[in-house]
């Protein structure tokens, strides 16, 4: 059995790429990083890594140096998964389950794949997402079996792609980004390894497949690919030896390392901002973790927290801010430990391709994930958040008329009309992409996603900056 189990982890940690590569100087032998190392490399020191500085992770356009971004966030998840990812490794060694070899590998792998999670989401944070998908909803509206499918240009749209746009998610535009877009030689991006690719996309299923939201199946939720990187998917899927719906293993600790990460943070941030205090965070917590199905890690947790307020009582005057970071880090402390657990726990089904729920949601740690995400709600009726979340609308919904507009128009090529200067705004590296590697279809689909990326790659202030602009308020 172990050695079944070591040959399907030397498949998901093939070292392979869309095209050869060569990373260091003269194929340097004193480079002896694996190679999710090399992609880890790669990702940090890259433009749309660095422009996460300024995204919203949960307060839109805040001027405060503590209230984190997505880049900060993207960093704390990369952590966290690293300390799962070497607990993880280290009982899979210990039962003979990898080899020895591999020791590292599905470190670097997991926390490469977290470091850039996030990477495809556009500004203004989640809500981004919701505006882009209902701009499209009225935009595509009249695009149906009554008029064939085409639209004004005449050009007739697949149904899948429909689907894409109306269901715009940053995860999917995360991987078109790392496969796609972020041009250095060719079409393949970054030329990530297969693995780094494959633990990107958390629902292995088409946007007409995927979106099922109360599906049991947690992999079926959302979708993971964008029709123009179908065949991307399909190669990676074939060559890792994965099954069409199956997730790539490591994806579950990505999820895991993500949910731990930002509902903790969320909630500490929220508490920083006063938003939510010291007496409902007692509230929830005798709601969630003192109930009659508490779990023995429930009970530690609250003893921890009664000893973290006692002892700041008495030595601090009960400061909220070093009570909120305790509780943050014993919190993270235990939904990690439950994580492992219930990982090797479930390994055969896991790397069996056949389990299909949220680990954290499974683990002996569900209540501690409930109370977090049920104080995280409270941050999210913040009247400043929904004043943001205002302006985002207005703003993201003003810069994907104009150039879809502007994109679709065959004046675009000419820089002395209207069209042509507003091309000549979007990203000279994307605009090379959507150039030189055409998608073979529907051209309208590919003006549109061309549009999303320009959008989408934008930090919050750029945003905000290039709308003002062109609405003359600013110079």
């Amino acid at each position: 059995m172990s050695k079944k189990y070591k040959e399907r982890w030397n498949e998901l940690l093939i070292n392979m790429r869309f095209r050869e590569s060569q990373d260091a100087p003269n194929n340097d032998t004193t480079d002896h990083r694996n190679p999710f190392e090399k992609d880890y490399s790669r990702l940090l020191f890259s433009p749309p890594f660095r422009r996460m500085q300024d995204k919203t992770q949960v307060f839109p356009l805040n001027e405060s140096d503590f209230v984190r971004t997505r880049l900060t966030h993207s960093l704390e998840v990369s952590t966290i998964a690293r300390g799962i990812g070497m607990s993880v490794e280290g009982e899979l060694i210990k039962k003979h389950f990898l080899e020895n070899e591999k020791q590292g590998h599905i470190v670097s792998l997991l926390s490469t794949a977290c470091l850039v999670h996030d990477i495809g989401n556009p500004p203004f944070g989640h809500f981004g997402e919701a505006i882009v998908q209902n701009y499209f909803k009225k935009y595509l509206k009249d695009i149906t079996p009554d008029s064939g499918f085409k639209d004004k240009y005449q050009r007739k749209w697949e149904k899948v792609e429909i689907e894409d746009l109306i269901n715009f998610d940053g995860n999917v535009q995360t991987f078109r980004i790392l496969k796609k877009l972020q041009f250095y030689k060719d079409e393949h991006s970054y030329n990530l390894t297969l693995p780094t690719l494959a633990c990107i996309i958390k629902y292995p299923y088409s946007s007409l497949d995927g979106n099922k939201k109360e599906h049991k199946n947690v992999t079926q939720h959302k979708f993971g690919f964008f029709n123009s990187e179908k065949k991307d998917f399909e190669f990676i899927w074939s060559k890792l030896k994965l099954s069409p719906n199956s997730r790539h293993p490591i994806t579950y600790l990505v999820e895991a390392a993500d949910d731990i990460t930002y509902l903790a943070c969320d909630v500490e941030d929220g508490c920083k901002r006063g938003i939510i205090t010291m007496e409902t965070l007692e509230k929830y917590i005798e709601q969630y973790l003192k109930t009659s199905n508490c779990t023995e890690l429930d009970k530690k947790l609250v003893a921890d927290f009664e000893a973290s307020k006692n002892e700041q009582q008495k030595n601090f005057k009960g400061h909220f801010d070093v009570i909120i970071q305790m509780f943050r880090v014993n919190s993270q402390g235990y939904m990690i430990d439950a994580v492992i657990k219930n990982f090797i726990k479930n390994h055969e089904q896991i790397i069996g391709g056949s389990y299909c729920k949220n680990l954290l949601d499974e683990s002996d740690a569900k209540n501690i994930k409930e109370l977090f995400r049920e104080l995280a709600k409270l941050i999210h009726k913040n009247k400043e958040i929904i004043q943001m979340e205002i302006l985002g609308e207005r703003v993201i919904t003003g810069l994907l008329e104009t150039f879809v507009k502007a994109i679709n128009s065959s004046n675009r090529t000419k820089t002395k009309e209207l069209e042509g200067k507003i091309y000549e705004l979007t990203s000279s590296s994307y605009r090379h992409i959507f150039e030189t590697y055409k998608y073979v279809g529907n051209e309208s689909y590919a003006n549109c996603q061309f549009a999303i990326d320009s959008i989408a790659g934008m930090t919050d202030n750029y945003a905000l900056s290039l709308y003002q602009k062109i609405l003359g308020i600013k110079i």
